[in-house]
């Protein structure tokens, strides 16, 4: 039997999408619809976790050199 592996929270989904579309849109580019699809959420969810799309790319950017 293998170990079961925990699937990343939303917040980390969210974060590690925004990180890949920032490299590979730029920082300019980078589309909320776009990170939602990527983490497999909403966009919705992506407000609740995120007041402003600033504060999820400067997060994305911390969480990046984490």
């Amino acid at each position: 039997m293998s170990p079961r592996r925990a699937k990343p929270g939303a917040r980390d989904r969210i974060l590690a999408a925004a990180v890949r579309q920032i490299a590979a849109e730029g920082i300019d580019g980078v589309r909320i619809a776009r990170i939602a699809m990527d983490a497999g959420v909403s966009t919705s969810l992506i407000h609740y976790h995120f007041a402003t799309r600033e504060d999820l790319l400067a997060e994305a950017l911390d969480y990046s050199y984490a």
